[in-house]
């Protein structure tokens, strides 16, 4: 079971009903669209970041997706989101979609790797020492580190 309280970072989510498919539920691919809005409320909140996409340059290199449970229309989601690895060039992102304010009532779970990468030069570099050092003072524990 996953240690909800490692999740300092949480994003609301509204359901719309384009997200609903046959089955009148979340369709799967939308979870990807629920994570990118995670990544980029962590990014505003956590790393500071004003908006300008030639600050962020990061890519996404790897998710993954558990789905536990199904989300309907009429459901609240929040997305609790945690850095639990920092590497040299990347970092892993955990992720915990709760539904209706309820900590036990978990719809899924999700992990991604980041790179850091050079939109220009079409490669991916170190960390920033900044992006670092704000990730490690907003998890301070949990954090593993290559």
């Amino acid at each position: 079971m996953t240690d909800l309280s490692l999740f300092k970072h949480r994003t609301e989510i509204a359901v719309r009903y384009g997200d609903i498919d046959m089955l009148r539920h979340v369709n799967n691919a939308k979870y990807l669209t629920y994570l990118e809005q995670a990544r980029v409320q962590y990014a505003y909140d956590v790393l500071q970041w004003d908006g300008n996409w030639d600050t962020l340059n990061m890519i996404l290199a790897r998710v993954e997706v558990d789905f536990r449970q199904p989300i309907f229309i009429h459901d609240r989601i929040a997305i609790y989101s945690r850095v639990s690895r920092l590497g040299n060039k990347s970092f892993d992102m955990e992720y915990v979609f709760v539904r209706n304010n309820n900590l036990a009532d978990i719809a899924g779970q999700a992990k991604a790797v980041l790179v850091a990468y050079d939109t220009v030069q079409m490669r991916s570099h170190p960390l920033p020492e900044v992006m670092r050092m704000r990730i490690m003072e907003h998890e301070k524990e949990g954090l593993a580190k290559d």
